[in-house]
């Protein structure tokens, strides 16, 4: 019985230590692959993040990230900084300007 309360109390504290893991879904202005790996890239650097994946087709960027790190709004902010919508955060104009041509809007119509 001591073990297990032992082990329990290990457990409890290996969970506090750790964070809170969050799921969301971001919607983007991506268009091609090109975009996809732009992104990802950007977001999976950043510290609090596990997983970043752009669905090109739906344009949603789904993440896991540790809410004890990083919040929502400095992912979609990470996202804006490299030339792309992210919900309601604007992309930064340098950066948009920035991308190639395949990358902006419209540029696969």
């Amino acid at each position: 019985m001591k073990r297990l309360s032992i082990i329990l109390g290990l457990l409890f504290v290996a969970s506090v230590g750790f964070g809170q893991t969050k799921k969301a879904k971001i919607m983007t202005t991506a268009q091609c692959n090109m975009c996809k790996k732009t992104i990802e890239k950007a977001v999976n650097s950043m510290e609090g993040i596990e997983m970043a994946e752009l669905d090109v087709t739906s344009k949603k960027l789904h993440v896991k990230f540790n809410s004890d790190k990083l919040d929502l709004q400095a992912i979609r902010e990470k996202v804006a900084s490299v030339g792309y919508q992210a919900d309601d955060v604007k992309a930064k104009e340098e950066a948009y300007n920035a991308l190639p041509p395949c990358c902006q809007l419209g540029g696969h119509d």
